[in-house]
């Protein structure tokens, strides 16, 4: 019987892959923090290790390493979960060892035990490994396509690329600008590197009791003494698509039960940010934010609920930031958090969502005169995935939109010739631009620029100088909103 090791801090999570893999034919143990997991690698030898990178006391990189340096677990496959949007962690992550880097939002149970299986059936050998230095450039994309925001789960596991890999160098390459070949070419940019401090537990259970009591339910345990002859299943063995079916549509009906109680927990932990005007004071509410959208995100992830699970990874990355860097708490990011979370809610009351086998990629204008600016906009588009496409004139900007479909647009406000207000104004008299979300992209953060921002049309603004995963999270918000409202 083969041993698996999952060091994962959610214990619902942690259960519903304990169950999957014991029913399996798996012997397995968990570990709720990385320390715990050190001592699990030492004690336990387990023949693989399914690792999240977010975790209390040792983080999941640090573990990493600590396992790789071991000549005893040296070689044993790590399977590690990641946050879609820290880049710099993933990239870490590979460096330190990781067999596969997958995307926690994206991955099934199901899938998750045939990349486990694989990986020891390759003798335990981390192929993947790349201990040599690797340059941090912006952008993650899977080792296949990438999946539309709205797109149902795909047959095939997200996988994380590193930085050395094909997947990787391909989405180094400028954003694909199909619509208009004279849009202005986009240039690399490197991504800042971000410490990683060692946080605290939470203080409180991160999901729903229903749900925690689903995931140590939902599939039975083998016993303790296992029969001889169960101790070690056929390599073939593997879930009935039917059992598997029923599993997923139980997770995801007591996942909707406590989404009630999350909205109002995560409100209630705004407010407390937004009220508490001490730097200080603001870092446990924030943390405790974070922490709950790591927990969302892993839990959304594995009941199927696919926009709502990559709502909860972006707001994850930008609390993260914001705990690590509170002097980034301003108007800015917290409208932002704010508008995030009364977008979630949208996606509480909506439930499960209709698969579109065929769904469109959305496509976003940016309008900038400056080059900088441009390219700062459109790299935090890549973040969250989302195809743009960029000019420095408005002129140019306003015939584009009046032969394409866009469906967000980003403008900077002082520009030449005409600056955003106008040509905000003048979209607005397009038909098909009637009611495409425009956030403008300015320096320019007083009341009188508001009040001409929504005078001329503006649905939002963000202020320069901006996170690049706080704009992420704004254009989240409002594609998938209006994909949504498409799916009506």
């Amino acid at each position: 019987m083969k041993k698996i090791l999952i060091i994962e801090d959610d214990q619902i999570v942690a259960n519903v892959y304990r169950n999957k893999f014991t029913v399996e034919g798996f012997q397995v143990e968990i570990a709720l923090d990385g320390e715990a997991g050190l001592e699990l690698v030492k004690t336990f030898r387990p023949d693989a290790v399914v690792l999240d990178l977010m975790l209390p006391k040792v983080t999941g990189v640090e573990v990493m390493k600590k396992i790789r340096s071991d000549p005893e677990s040296g070689k044993v496959p790590v399977i590690v979960f990641s946050n879609t949007y820290l880049t710099n962690m993933v990239q870490e992550a590979w460096k330190a060892g990781a067999t596969k880097c997958l995307s926690k939002a994206n991955s099934s149970p199901k899938q998750v035990i045939d990349v486990v299986r694989n990986a020891i059936g390759n003798n335990g050998v981390p192929g993947d490994v790349r201990p040599q230095p690797a340059k941090i450039v912006p952008g993650l994309k899977p080792a296949g396509a990438t999946a539309p925001v709205f797109a149902p789960p795909q047959p095939a596991i997200r996988e994380m690329a590193p930085a050395s890999s094909p997947a990787f160098a391909q989405a180094k390459a400028p954003a694909s600008t199909t619509q208009q070949p004279t849009a202005s070419a986009q240039t690399a940019a490197r991504t800042p590197t971000l410490p990683q401090p060692k946080l605290p537990p939470p203080e409180s259970p991160q999901t729903t009791a229903p749900m925690l009591a689903l995931a140590q339910t939902a599939t039975p345990a083998l016993p303790a003494a296992a029969p001889k002859q169960a101790a070690t299943p056929a390599p073939e063995r593997t879930i009935s698509s039917e059992s598997d079916a029923e599993f997923q549509a139980e997770l995801r009906k007591s996942f909707i039960e406590g989404l009630p109680a999350t909205l109002t927990l995560l409100r209630t932990l705004l407010h407390e940010m937004v009220k508490t005007e001490s730097e200080m004071a603001r870092l446990k509410p924030v943390h405790e934010l974070y922490r709950r959208f790591h927990a969302l995100a892993g839990n959304a992830g594995i009941a199927g609920m696919v926009p709502i699970a990559h709502m909860a990874d972006a707001l994850e990355a930008l609390l993260k930031e914001l705990y690590e860097k509170p002097k980034n708490i301003n108007a800015s990011t917290l409208r932002t958090v704010s508008s995030a979370i009364d977008f979630l809610a949208v996606l509480f009351e909506r439930g499960p969502l209709p698969e579109q086998e065929e769904a469109q990629p959305a496509s976003v204008l940016v309008v900038d005169d400056e080059a900088i600016s441009r390219r700062a906009v459109t790299y935090a588009l890549e973040k969250a995935k989302l195809k743009s496409l960029n000019v420095e004139e408005p002129a140019i900007a306003l015939k584009l939109l009046s032969e394409n479909h866009f469906d967000l647009i980003f403008l900077d406000v002082d520009m030449p010739g005409m600056n955003g207000f106008e040509l905000c104004a003048k979209l607005r008299a397009l038909p098909e631009h009637k009611h495409t979300p425009v956030v403008f992209v300015t320096s320019l953060n007083d009341f009188e620029s508001r009040a001409s921002s929504t005078m001329s049309g503006g649905n939002d603004f963000i202020a320069k100088p901006f996170l690049f995963i706080e704009l992420a999270v704004k254009a989240l918000v409002y594609v998938m909103r209006g994909k949504l409202d498409q799916a009506k």
